[in-house]
């Protein structure tokens, strides 16, 4: 069973069902309970149109009970063996998922819950660390989550191929690197954008939502020519973002992963393999002292181009 004790483990009369099944099944009868009493007050109250709400009620339980079921076999994978051990997810943690993630079905919500749920196993009971950033994934959109995952999928992937570990308690040298970039269209990308989809609006309230979570700092983005004069080195053509990551945006990382119970030093630690999320892909991001400099001719190149357009354009 998931939530306490080994697999297995569970009474003759369930011996049939699958580990996940009771607690999908539970969570299916905490909600159908009220629809019962409900179905009896839309009869009375509406009539005969009661019966169509009542089928659309009915469908509703469903896929709030096949979403806690994706959620759980999601934090079954990232278990693994550990799913085994003697160890259990509290309460406070449970009942979230059986409440308000049972109505979260896109799949970054579902791998991020996943990840936080599988984190929470414990053999400490009151260790409800999880709790906290349960609740942070919740008040998230989508948008920020995926925007979230690339950010520091991206700083994972640069800083393991430079093998630059960092000490990120350490405000100076975590720092020591200056800001990651990613370029603009390479964000874009990842972010898998579709048509309709107001992409100027989401990545400006994306942004500033992770800011104000405290999960991104010092976030820009640059034209190309703005990055060039700004830092006089040179941008990619599409223009560059650059933040800086923060301790909170690291742990909520590694809790998307299932590996919330790992120091924060495994984050860059290449010897701790750390899987990514299945459908979002991204490059690299580039540490700022590895960006190319300008030399002085074409810095003063820039510098005039940057005032010809701003007489241009005022």
């Amino acid at each position: 069973m998931f939530f306490g004790g080994s697999r297995g483990a569970c009474s003759k009369p369930c011996a049939t069902i699958k580990p996940m099944d009771p607690i999908t099944i539970a969570a299916a009868a905490k909600v159908a309970s009220s629809v019962d009493k409900s179905d009896g007050l839309l009869k009375r109250v509406l009539g005969p149109p009661a019966d169509a709400l009542g089928v659309a009620l009915g469908r509703f339980v469903e896929a709030r009970t096949q979403n806690v079921g994706r959620i759980l076999e999601n934090a079954d994978t990232k278990l693994g063996a550990r799913g085994d051990r003697p160890e259990k997810v509290p309460m406070r943690i449970a009942g979230l998922l059986m409440e308000d993630c049972s109505y979260c079905d896109e799949p970054i919500m579902v791998e991020y819950i996943g990840g936080v749920l599988a984190s929470s196993r414990s053999g400490v009971s009151r260790d409800d660390r999880g709790a906290k950033w349960m609740k942070l994934v919740l008040q998230l959109s989508t948008y920020e989550l995926r925007a979230h995952y690339i950010a520091y999928q991206a700083t994972q992937l640069a800083l393991r191929e430079r093998n630059a570990r960092r000490n990120w308690t350490d405000v100076n040298d975590a720092a020591a690197f200056g800001p990651m970039c990613i370029p603009y269209k390479d964000f874009m990308s990842a972010m898998d954008f579709v048509l309709g989809e107001p992409q100027d609006e989401i990545v400006s309230e994306t942004v500033f939502g992770l800011s104000r979570a405290g999960l991104l700092d010092q976030f820009s983005l640059f034209t190309p020519l703005t990055f060039e004069v700004v830092h006089q080195r040179q941008s990619h053509p599409t223009g560059m973002l650059t933040f800086m990551p923060t301790v909170p945006g690291i742990h909520l990382f590694l809790y998307a992963l299932g590996m919330g119970d790992l120091p924060i030093s495994a984050f860059d630690d290449p010897e701790v393999n750390v899987p990514g999320l299945e459908g979002v892909a991204c490059n690299p991001a580039t540490l700022f002292v590895d960006v190319a400099p300008f030399t002085s001719e074409q810095m003063s190149e820039r510098a005039q181009r940057a005032v010809s357009d701003a007489l241009n354009h005022p």
